[in-house]
């Protein structure tokens, strides 16, 4: 139960730190109607009508950033949610029956932290229901799902009343022995119902002790009430609020929170949401899917973050293509490097619209099974006309980069739950329709990016010319030349970028991108055949990568995030073998030039001697130069 009220908990603290007067911004039109009384005031257009002029009708009242009705699919999917979080609200805090009539003065008064911080999650979920002052479309979408509950809790009652009567009817219609009366009355409470003693009329004069003994047994067994009865009977007293009343069923004794359907003897509690960024449970399910209301599709989440959206683009988990994953880290760093790009407009309401169906999507409310397992995303990113090219026509309708991003992360999470629901299926799917939406996403974004004039990130430019604005070194003697490794190490702490000169033609692309070689390789077998690499070596291959933080890197950290990359990407065992074999050959043909240098007096007294050797006269030049 704590763990169900700690996201609106926090959400009702928000609103008690929000400043209690909003203005509207300058640039929101009058017509997404601000306040309640001027909504009012526009009358039919904005939903309200002449003989209810408390309760409109948000198929009109709700608008978007710029003044324009939603579209009626979102619509009722804002009512959804609304729904659920009703549901929630009651279940947490079962409503008195006195105060039954006025739902949202009760929660309002004895419950606001529960009403108040599911109005902030209801306008956060929806953006365009934060559009007014005071909240009062939240709050009044939270009472109009209120009091449609209630309705059908009253209709659910009374059809189980109606049978409950038809089946007694027909019982009492059966039974042709009148019961014995009792010798004592007993009084018939709600834990075990007793029927009423028959009358005197029923009674016979006959008094034989052998018809005594059959009329007592016959009226013993008449008397005795069934298992299932009875085992609902005491369950229905025991969720009753009223448990000290008339025992007889009511409409008026039943709770608000039993809105199950028709045909269950007893309506439980409605279902919790665990989270609000999460797929939100439906009140009712058909038989065939009640397993995915098991799935723990509400821990699937991405953070919107650039880290976390490039280590899961990366992630061996999806194993996306390569192409898919340039373009998606090629997208991410010039919205991170240019993130006010097209300023920070809102996105259309389109896009919102396709945002909240990816986000909401519920496994649970699909009735197609094409559309569930490995076509799981096709329903969300094709339903009506809400689909990637019609809807991203430019970057203006995206809004800013944020959005941008909302949008890769609800699409990495629909490939996350497409797995997470083929987790137990044989044989596995060798493909997902979520994986075709993701490049499809990623590639409509890059290309309305190209065509707004999103200036491009260009990284390594810049470090090139970094590198080449100081003057070149003057020669020195081989004594003084730095190795190869510490060559590397300094390309490194310059900036990672043309490390590919220090390394020479051992580190090319080609050699170590290799598609199939990690078919069978074992990954114990890859990390221990890495940590024969350098450092810098390491920090090369992550670098190329485009693995992020590679300066702060060490061995350990290197040799794991290289062992996660996917198939396609990681490098194999061959080529790591080549490279530890060039390294091992170039370490053999250098000259010994530091020791040649510094024994400089020994190498003039045995000058005769090396006179007879080919580098005798480049050994004595080099010492007449450091004597003169």
């Amino acid at each position: 139960m704590c763990s169900n009220i700690d996201d609106i908990q926090a959400a009702y603290r928000r609103y008690q730190r929000e400043l209690s007067d909003s203005q509207k911004l300058a640039h929101l039109p009058d017509s997404v109607l601000w306040t309640f009384r001027g909504a009012q005031a526009t009358g039919r257009s904005a939903g309200f009508s002449a003989s209810n002029s408390h309760r409109p009708s948000f198929r009109k009242a709700l608008r978007d950033s710029k003044g324009d009705v939603l579209d009626p699919a979102m619509v009722k999917i804002i009512k959804r949610t609304a729904c659920g979080l009703a549901q929630r609200i009651i279940a947490l805090h079962p409503i008195n029956q006195a105060n039954k009539n006025q739902p949202r003065e009760y929660y309002r008064t004895k419950c606001p932290h529960l009403w108040y911080g599911s109005v902030m999650l209801l306008e956060e979920q929806h953006r365009d229901v934060a559009l007014c002052s005071a909240h009062w479309k939240a709050d009044h979408l939270l009472g109009q799902a209120m009091a449609r509950i209630k309705k059908e809790g009253k209709r659910a009652h009374s059809a189980k009343t109606a049978r409950s009567n038809s089946n007694s009817t027909d019982s009492d219609g059966k039974q042709e022995v009148p019961a014995m009366p009792q010798k004592s009355k007993q009084t018939a409470n709600e834990i075990t119902p007793l029927r009423p003693g028959p009358s005197k009329q029923n009674c016979t004069v006959s008094t034989s002790p052998k018809d005594m003994e059959e009329r007592q047994a016959v009226g013993a067994s008449s008397r005795r009430p069934p298992a299932s009865p009875m085992k609902q009977t005491n369950t229905q007293s025991l969720r009753s609020p009223l448990r000290n009343k008339s025992p007889s069923p009511s409409p008026s004794n039943q709770c608000l929170s039993n809105v199950s359907t028709p045909d269950a003897p007893i309506s439980p509690p409605p279902p919790s949401v665990v989270s609000t960024s999460s797929l939100p449970l439906s009140s009712t399910a058909p038989t065939s899917q009640v397993s995915f209301a098991s799935r723990p599709l509400a821990a699937v989440k991405v953070d919107d973050n650039y880290a976390n959206l490039r280590r899961t683009l990366q992630s061996p988990e999806l194993r996306l293509a390569e192409d898919v994953i340039t373009t998606g880290l090629e997208l991410l760093d010039v919205m991170e490097h240019a993130p006010t790009h097209g300023g920070h407009g809102f996105p259309s309401s389109e896009v919102n619209a396709l945002l909240t169906c990816v986000k909401t999507a519920d496994p649970i409310c699909i009735d197609n099974e094409d559309d569930l397992y490995e076509g799981w995303g096709h329903w969300q990113w094709t339903s009506g006309s809400l689909t990637i090219g019609a809807v991203i026509t430019s970057w203006s309708a995206v809004g800013n980069t944020d959005i941008a991003r909302q949008l890769i992360a609800a699409a990495m999470a629909t490939c996350k739950a497409a797995r997470l629901l083929c987790l137990e299926r044989t044989p596995k799917p060798k493909s997902y329709l979520s994986d075709m939406y993701v490049d499809r996403l990623l590639s409509t974004l890059s290309d309305v990016w190209k065509r707004s004039g999103g200036p491009p990130f260009k990284g390594k430019a810049r470090a090139t010319e970094r590198l080449a604005a100081p003057a070149a070194p003057p020669p020195v003697p081989p004594a003084a030349s730095p190795t190869e490794e510490q060559g590397v190490e300094m390309a490194i702490a310059d900036g990672l970028d043309d490390v590919e000169n220090a390394l020479g033609d051992q580190m090319a692309d080609d050699d170590l991108d290799d598609p199939f070689a990690l078919a069978a390789m074992d990954m114990t077998a890859l990390q221990s055949k890495l940590r024969f690499l350098h450092v810098p070596e390491l920090r090369t291959i992550a670098a190329k990568k485009q693995i992020p933080g590679v300066r702060l890197m060490n061995k350990e950290t290197c040799v794991s995030a290289i062992a996660a990359l996917p198939s396609t990407t990681c490098p194999t065992l061959g080529k790591i073998e080549d490279i530890i074999a060039k390294r091992a050959s170039t370490k053999k043909v250098k000259p010994s030039g530091a020791k040649s240098a510094k024994s400089g007096d020994s190498a003039t007294l045995e000058s005769n001697d090396l006179l007879h050797t080919p580098r005798a006269p480049r050994i004595i030049a080099n010492a007449g130069e450091f004597t003169s």
